[in-house]
């Protein structure tokens, strides 16, 4: 099996696996529990956070929890091949968009006060289908993640969000994959060298 394949056959597996899963509302407000008690995240003031869909670690309630709090929060979304930030203000803002994931409207993408850079940025909370502990992440395969990370700065902390069943012993890597410093799953807080 070539290295293509071998990443399209994690994709299928641990995609299958997050999508049986049972309980995931329950193991998703763990994991977001979980996530607002790291230190990590006390001391950011710039922070990013996907909004969660389908099947992926749900984000609602942590991005709620951080609106609420004196920190700047930006959520992705898509233009062409790339993911622009949107300065949130309001979950209420959000609606569905490109592959139906919530995104801000049309109308606020263009406004300068709400928009986003990712050197700026001091924490990511990424998503992605397969991790290791190694920090390394398996994404959908477009490369929307690996372009966003590569641009942000040596001290932004990078966080997956993941089940436990995601949690594989080896990611395949390629040399533009950007390590995550962070995993947290339901059940614990893993810590990446």
């Amino acid at each position: 099996m070539n290295f293509q394949d071998e990443k399209q056959a994690l994709r299928r597996q641990t995609r299958e696996s997050r999508i049986n899963l049972v309980h995931r509302e329950d193991r998703s407000t763990r994991i977001q529990q979980a996530t607002l008690g790291l230190p990590a995240l006390r001391n950011a003031r710039e922070i990013m956070v996907y909004v969660g869909y389908r099947s992926e670690v749900a984000t609602q309630k942590l991005i709620r929890k951080l609106l609420q709090s004196e920190k700047t929060v930006y959520v992705p979304w898509c233009e062409e091949n790339e993911l622009k930030l949107f300065r949130l203000e309001s979950f209420e803002e959000l609606q569905p968009g490109a592959y139906d994931i919530p995104e801000p409207p049309v109308e606020l993408r263009d406004q300068r006060d709400r928009q986003g850079s990712a050197e700026t940025l001091d924490l990511i909370f990424v998503p992605g289908l397969a991790f290791d502990r190694r920090g390394n992440r398996l994404g959908q395969g477009k490369g929307y993640y690996d372009r966003l990370l590569s641009a942000v700065s040596d001290e932004c902390i990078l966080i997956g969000l993941a089940f436990g069943v995601q949690l594989v012993e080896k990611v395949p890597t390629e040399a533009h994959d950007v390590p995550l410093d962070l995993i947290v799953t339901e059940d614990e807080v893993i810590r990446c060298p």
